[in-house]
């Protein structure tokens, strides 16, 4: 009897929206006087009411199925309307904040109960003075510019005097003023989750404000008078849904459709559930207000004319407090059944401080990157097979790796990818990760370097059925002629190994690697050449696993430990994956209590089959902690092998309230990072090792088993489409990614999705949208983001990169919960209302076009700022750097000679920014205006943060360096680059700073003091840059043994610099390994001398024209050297005593320099890599001892020769370079042939510049065929 299947944990994220939530009331519910707002009450019994199902929700028991679904449906709506009222409070900030700029001038303040939602705001008393709205007219106008619903509050409420009494007034007034800033427009106030803001885009800062229909603004704003029936409300709203709300397709011809009409809506189910929604709330609005049913007809028959002025006064407190009453019945109804499911008593701690189970155990790595065991002989195998030549192979062989999931086969394919042999032999080696459907976008971009190729263009354009051919047209022309390896992971469908494997366009001995579970993705022929990968055996097992179980710890120490993981190993089946993951867990604790209630879990026992690994799986998730178990469970929104950006999903997490922390001097973004690294060390997450380094940094990944776990237990909230029809979305779905594209023919229940994620083209309904949080529209072909994205009043995340959009709309402006915005990089304007978005977090745009941004000192909450340009225009004076102490990282401020005066310099007050690591000061070299006589004043208030690391100053025209560059205000700096401070004549002791680690000067003429009873100078220091300058260092006693100087310098650049004194003599630097003295006369005389006593040297580049030996020796520890401009240098020495094959040089460049003679070539210089001669007049031909030494250059791989007009021929051994694997001839006029047959390891072959007559004989037929087998040549 089959086990059954294990269900999909309902209500997963409730927890943690719930505790999202709860912290936002407690942080926000500001202790005001009880007349101050009608809320506070109802939303004083939410908090209660929150509190106490949070309580009660056990943190492992699992509940029924229905009480879960009912509390997660719940916690969205309370999330909804709190999400609501923090975007109405937001609304009305920026509404005060745009007043206040336009005015000028202050008044009393006016605070609502929500006033600092997300803002950074915790006390109400410390906002700044903000002038009272004045009066006015308001009226809600429909999209389609029909007519418009008045809003007044109708007779009685008092005379207009008492509007304009004073500003300090408390009691029934103050109540009265507060609440009429709280009104919010009727479409927020009627909907139940939705909060639709006005629907006319461009409005004004007060959006329901129209020219037509206006009247005077009431003196007390707690109440709305509707001049209409009530339930006609519902009706009207109902019918500017329908006439505002459409269908967005995105794509390169979205613009051109017009979807979406009325009756289409209508008939939609989504639509439906709208309609449901609006009803009921006209008939909260009629509970509310005690009023009696009315009739009105809408478009559908009836008149919309208004027979019935005499309605009593509607308050929009009631309408919230009616919805607050429904949620507080859920609330309880839940607590109780959940209190006597579970026998708990009701608990009445507060949970301000988040019951998070934190993993007190530090998890070690478990295994080294590309570390792998038992599987050698696979190993050798695979490599065998992919270096065999393939004769006789009419198409590209397809080698299969076969075996269960979680088995290795990943890994083993991973192992050979990255072995030296195989990098060495495949011209063009590319990995993709293998889906259920062609993913052309993924694959273009693997195989062509970046998915916007030029060959991608037709994406767009192609159908469903043609998507394959276009791949087979983009891999025969990028691979042609390309000795090629194509790895294909986690292969499910025989179309992958059909198609791939007709390509006839590589070179003899190209290969295809697929990986995967079954045989039957595979034709027969393939089948020969496979390897089916087994469990690894015990010993070999044991060892990986008791590595992946103890981490660092000795196993020895913990023998009751080993006993019991030996029994564990015994379930795992010999799979690496479970061993991973199991033992991750097994580390958390290393208790033998922990690892026996591990051992007889009951989930053991629901496997399936011997190699059904998914219990153990399920099992080690279950042990995680809650927070890792939310944010990994999210994963499974996005499709599998998805390469997860680690700060985007981040952002992402925290954007769904994933991200929760007790620690408020802790950064979200920080917290999030730690959950990462708590998943990566448990093996949930994984390091790619073969693709590019710009991966490895970014970029983590999911093991496919991983995924489908993720998705199991998630299954009722995310959903993944590729490529099918989506037809009615269940309810229950809350994520939702869509891909490949498919053809969506038709919209389901959208409105309660938070995150929707679009890589490919699609149409869009921007309306429906009403409870997203996330929105990825990145690499989705848009041209245009439409003015409907203004709806997403809940939106935190939206990325748009990869994109063809050029500006963005106004609309966008009103995302006022929007924490992170991502831009594609072609986009050089931001909208002028960017800086309404007060809680954005994250911008990433190009650096035009946010230097563009006036008045981005209203982003309090940015966190990056890589470039800020002073102008003589309003919004973007240094001031604006004021209030944003948020942000990190690196901080560059340009053209400072603009900034207006020392005062706008205080304002900025950078030496508060104590997040900034790197700051960089810049003024304009180019603009040589007169000498301002406040310049110094100005630099002494631009004083930088006391933890700051890098400082760089540039073209600054003042007399001296300010008195804040000195150890005692800058004790954390690591590095300073001063360049183009011309008129500083001297320094301060910058060899007092103790960390600093990196000097660089440039365009410079000073003296750098030593100090005063300083026991070691630059005691640091690891990097000196001298260039294009005059230096003295002065103050440094060489005699004096008692100090130290520079004793930790490994890096000594010179570089044109006319007089270097005061430094000790480079022989006595031995800890140098890097040095480059160009240009440099007093140092050029200390060499080639000094060279003999720096027995650390690794890199040695040096221009002296006066020097005419060499040391031999020296090549025994240098690893590159490059000698440019030493046309006198005629003699490489070498000591009788020194013994042949100790040269670890690798690198030699010859820049106008004759090229070495007599013994060194022998004995140092065989073991070459790289070997580059330029501009060498005089040389002509390669002599006999210079030819035989060609022929010794066995590991030389590249070999450059450019500018030497004078040689005639290359040598004819170079046919005999084994690892040659790239040949540059340039500029050489002289050379009409080249010798007959080069090395078969030739894969580059550049010839530019040369003479005619060998251009024409290498080129198109002429050229040997020999030639045409190297894969990458520029010959012209």
């Amino acid at each position: 009897m089959a086990l059954p299947a294990m269900p999909p944990l309902p209500g997963l994220f409730a927890p943690p929206i719930l505790r999202s939530t709860i912290d936002r009331l407690a942080s926000h519910l500001n202790p005001l006087p009880p007349s101050s707002s009608g809320l506070e009450e109802p939303l004083q019994t939410l908090h209660r009411a929150l509190l106490r199902v949070t309580e009660t929700i056990p943190a492992k028991t699992q509940c029924s199925h229905d009480l879960m679904s009912q509390l997660r449906d719940v916690a969205y709506a309370a999330d909804d309307l709190v999400d609501e009222l923090e975007y109405r409070a937001l609304q009305q900030r920026v509404e005060e904040m745009a007043e206040a700029s336009a005015n000028q001038k202050t008044a009393g303040l006016n605070l609502s109960v929500f006033k600092g939602f997300q803002t950074g705001e915790n006390d109400a008393v410390n906002q700044p003075v903000i002038p009272s709205q004045p009066s006015g007219e308001s009226s809600v106008t429909t999209s389609g510019g029909g007519s418009s619903l008045p809003v007044s509050d109708g007779a009685g409420t008092g005379g207009e005097g008492e509007e304009n009494q004073t500003t300090g007034a408390t009691g029934k007034q103050g109540s009265n003023r507060r609440r009429s800033r709280s009104s919010l427009t009727l479409c927020s106030c009627f909907h139940d989750t939705d909060g639709l803001t006005d629907s006319k885009v461009g409005a004004s800062s007060n959006p329901i404000q129209t020219p037509e229909h206006t009247e005077r603004r009431p003196r007390r704003g707690s109440s709305l008078t509707l001049f209409k029936p009530l339930r006609s409300v519902s009706s009207l709203i109902i019918k500017w849904r329908r006439k505002e709300v459409g269908q967005h397709q995105v794509g390169d011809d979205a613009m051109d459709k017009k979807t979406g009409s009325p009756a289409t809506l209508r008939d939609d189910p989504s639509f439906a559930q709208n309609n449901a929604n609006l009803q009921a709330d006209g008939v909260a609005m009629n509970e509310a207000s005690g009023s009696s049913d009315s009739t009105h007809k809408d478009d559908e028959g009836t008149t919309d004319e208004v027979t019935d002025y005499n309605l009593p006064e509607i308050s929009y407190e009631k309408v919230i407090a009616k919805r607050i009453e429904k949620i507080v019945e859920q609330l309880d109804r839940i607590s109780s059944q959940l209190e006597d499911a579970l026998n708990i008593p009701r608990m009445d701690n507060d949970l301000r401080e988040l019951p998070e189970k934190l993993n007190s155990c530090r998890i070690t790595s478990t295994t080294k990157q590309g570390e792998v065991y038992g599987r050698d002989g696979e190993r050798e195998q695979l490599v065998r097979m992919l270096l065999d030549s393939g004769d006789g192979e009419k198409n590209v062989p397809v080698i299969a790796i076969f075996g269960a999931g979680g088995v290795g086969k990943t890994t083993l394919a991973q192992y050979v990818y990255s072995d030296k042999r195989i990098e060495k032999y495949f011209h063009s080696r590319g990995w993709i990760c293998a889906s259920d459907d062609i993913n052309v976008m993924r694959i273009a971009g693997v195989i062509l370097g970046h998915p916007r190729h030029p060959l991608t263009n037709r994406v767009d354009e192609i159908s469903q059925f043609e998507k394959l051919d276009f791949l087979e047209e983009i891999l025969e022309k990028e691979l042609e002629g390309k000795r090629f390896l194509l790895v294909l992971d986690d292969v499910q469908s025989i179309e992958w190994t059909r198609r791939f494997a007709a390509i006839k366009s590589g070179q003899k001995g190209s290969k295809i690697v697929i990986t995967a579970r079954r045989e039957e993705v595979v034709h027969k022929e393939v089948k020969r050449n496979k390897i089916v990968l087994e469990g690894l055996n015990g010993d070999d097992f044991w060892l990986f696993f008791k590595k992946c179980a103890f981490g660092d710890e000795d196993p020895d120490k913990h023998l009751e430990l080993q006993r019991i993981g030996k029994e564990i190993a015994e379930k795992l089946k010999g799979l690496p994956l479970v061993a991973k993951v199991v033992g991750g867990l097994l580390q958390v604790n290393l208790d033998g209590g922990h690892w026996t209630n591990i051992l007889r879990s009951e989930l053991w026992e629901l496997a399936r089959d011997p190699y059904d690994i998914m219990p153990s799986l399920r099992l080690s998730y279950q042990c995680l902690p809650s927070h890792l178990q939310w944010c990994f469970a999210y994963c499974s929104a996005f499709p599998r092998g998805y390469p997860f950006d680690v700060d985007k999903l981040v952002n992402i997490w925290i954007a769904q309230g994933l991200v929760q922390s007790k620690d408020m001097n802790k950064r979200l973004e920080d917290v999030g990072g730690e959950y990462v690294n708590d998943l990566l060390s448990r093996s949930y997450l994984e390091i790619p090792n073969y693709t590019k380094s710009y991966w490895r940094r970014r970029y983590h990944v999911m093991h496919d088993l991983l995924h489908e776990l993720a998705v199991s237990v998630c299954l009722d909230e995310c959903l993944i489409n590729e490529g099918k029809d989506l037809g009615i979305m269940p309810m229950t779905i809350r994520h939702l990614s869509l891909s490949h594209w498919a053809e969506l023919n038709c919209f389901s229940e959208w409105e309660s999705l938070r995150t929707l994620i679009v890589n490919s083209m699609h149409r869009i309904d921007f309306g429906g949208l009403r409870s997203i949080r996330v929105l990825d529209l990145s690499y989705s072909y848009m041209r245009q983001l439409p003015d409907a994205v203004s709806h997403l009043i809940h939106l935190r995340y939206l990325d748009l990169s990869g994109n063809s959009i050029y500006s963005l709309p106004e609309s966008l402006c009103r995302l006022y919960h929007l924490q992170t915005l991502i831009v594609p990089d072609i986009c050089h304007r931001l909208p002028k209302g960017v800086t309404n978005l007060i809680n954005l977090r994250h911008l990433s745009a190009s650096d035009e076009a946010v230097s563009w941004i006036a008045g981005i000192g209203k982003l309090t909450c940015l966190q990056e700022l890589k470039e800020f340009h002073v102008r003589i225009v309003r919004g973007h004076d240094i001031g604006q750097l004021k209030n944003m102490r948020e942000l990190r990282g690196e901080l560059c401020i340009q053209s400072l000679e603009d900034v207006g005066s020392k005062e706008e310099a205080i304002e900025a007050n950078l030496k508060d920014k104590i997040h900034i690591e790197k700051l960089q000061l810049k003024w304009s070299r180019w603009i040589r205006k007169k000498i301002r006589p406040d310049a110094q004043e100005i630099l002494e208030w631009l004083q930088p943060p006391p933890v700051l690391k890098v400082l760089e100053l540039h073209w600054f025209r003042g007399a001296r360096s300010p008195s804040w560059l000195a150890a005692q205000c800058l004790q954390s700096l690591q590095s300073i680059y001063l360049k183009g401070c011309e008129r500083w004549r001297r320094l301060p002791p910058l060899g007092q700073l103790p960390v600093l680690e990196v000097l660089r000067m440039e365009s410079m003429d000073v003296v750098v003091d030593g100090g005063d009873s300083v026991i070691e100078i630059f005691p640091s220091l690891k990097e000196l840059w001298l260039v294009g300058m005059s230096v003295l260092f002065e103050g440094i006693s060489f005699e004096d043994q008692g100090r130290k100087f520079f004793h930790h310098l490994q890096k000594l650049k010179a570089l044109n610099c006319s007089k270097v004194k005061g430094l000790p003599p480079l022989s006595m630097l031995s800890s140098l390994e890097e040095l480059e003295v160009k240009m440099c006369p007093d140092l050029e005389s200390e060499l080639p001398e000094c060279l003999k006593a720096l027995t650390s040297l690794s890199s040695l580049k040096m221009s002296a024209p006066k020097l005419t030996y060499f040391p031999g020796e020296v090549m025994q520890y240098l690893k590159h050297l490059e000698v440019d401009c030493c046309p006198s240098l005629s003699s490489w020495s070498v000591e009788e005593h020194d013994e042949a094959g100790t040269s670890s040089l690798i690198s030699l460049s010859m820049v106008e320099t004759p090229l070495p003679t007599g013994p060194v070539l022998m004995r140092y210089l065989t073991s070459l890599r790289e070997l580059k001669i330029d501009n060498v007049p005089k040389l002509t031909s390669f002599t006999t001892e210079q030819k035989k030494w060609f022929k010794n250059l066995t590991s030389l791989q590249e070999l450059c020769i450019s500018n030497c007009k004078s040689l005639i021929a290359l040598p004819m051994e170079l046919h005999e370079l084994p690892s040659l694997e790239k040949l540059a001839i340039t500029y050489c006029p002289k050379i009409r042939a080249l010798p007959i047959g080069l090395p078969t390891s030739l894969k580059k072959l550049d010839i530019w510049g040369c003479n005619p007559a060998l251009v024409v004989q290498w080129q198109g037929e002429r050229a040997p065929d020999w030639v045409n087998c190297i894969p990458y040549k520029s010959i012209y």
